[in-house]
């Protein structure tokens, strides 16, 4: 039972960063835009 829930919890930081990487690598992105948008 030991193994289940440190699946479980490794599934649950899995999915947790596969919805938090987007965002941190799109705020940059859209930083970066926003300055080129300023500059144009």
């Amino acid at each position: 039972s030991e193994q289940i829930s440190l699946a479980r919890v490794s599934e649950k930081i899995a999915f947790e960063a596969y919805a938090i990487l987007p965002v941190m690598l799109f705020k940059p992105l859209e930083q970066s835009f926003g300055g080129v948008k300023a500059i144009c």
